[in-house]
């Protein structure tokens, strides 16, 4: 019977004799199985909490098995949830775009928007789907990042009649005309983007001004800089909170 052990013909408690937390046992000089929240060592059950954090709710000797959900099981109230890494409990925004109480055991389980869940992690939409705001997975859109665009095929396609679009009539991706930048305003002129700019490209390092190099069949995600204002003003470094801007000088 699990919770006993036979010493001369007679069962004893393994809770009694063994460990209070013990609840498997074959003699009493060592626990098989403690209750959930403590693990055996030897003849003695050990808090998870001790050794592996608070927020550890299971565990072995090796690590933490489960962790805090985001609901608290007592009051029914939503909290910060936690889910196991390496034996670990990491919280549920260490996983970029993840809800701070929607992870579990296997990692996220809901994501912030602008992202979609692939197997406990989340992706950004615009990653896979270039000018797609939200997603539910790596090729189907349901929100592009500007009215200039519309959803054809899971992706972000141009809008017919938008000035200085071209469709690639293979593919369906959106360019601009030369010297047009394709951003969540359609497609738009240096100076119009970056007011005093007489020279721009693209780059890397977010600015804040988001470009699309084309608007699907890419997941290619750039930024609009400037190289160069017009006389009396300077290039102010951009950022996602105050985009790059001509600063009189």
């Amino acid at each position: 019977m699990q919770g006993y052990f036979n010493e001369n013909n007679i069962c004893k408690d393994c809770k009694e004799f063994v460990d209070p937390e013990c609840i498997k046992c074959e003699e009493r000089s060592a626990c098989l199985q403690c209750l959930p929240g403590y693990y055996p060592i030897d003849k003695k059950c050990h808090p998870c909490k001790e050794r592996f954090g608070e927020f550890c709710n299971e565990c072995t000797s090796g690590g933490c098995l489960k962790c805090q959900t985001g609901l608290d099981p007592d009051t029914g109230v939503m909290r910060e949830g936690y889910f196991v890494s390496y034996g670990e409990c990491k919280r549920c925004s260490f996983i970029e775009g993840c809800l701070s109480d929607r992870c579990g055991e296997k990692g996220c389980d809901e994501c912030k928007r602008g992202y979609y869940l692939d197997e406990g992690d989340c992706t950004p939409c615009s990653k896979e789907i270039s000018g797609c705001n939200e997603c539910r997975s790596a090729d189907l859109c349901t929100k592009c990042a500007s009215t200039y665009l519309r959803i054809d095929d899971g992706i972000c396609k141009c809008r017919e009649g938008m000035p200085h679009q071209i469709t690639d009539s293979l593919t369906g991706a959106c360019y601009c005309e030369e010297g047009y930048y394709m951003t969540t305003r359609g497609c738009q002129t240096c100076e119009y983007l970056i007011p005093g700019c007489t020279s721009c490209n693209s780059t890397d390092i977010n600015t804040g001004i988001t470009l699309y190099s084309k608007a699907s069949m890419t997941n290619d995600l750039k930024f609009l800089t400037c190289n160069r204002c017009k006389p009396a003003f300077y290039v102010k470094s951009g950022s996602i909170e105050e985009p790059i801007a001509c600063k009189h000088c």
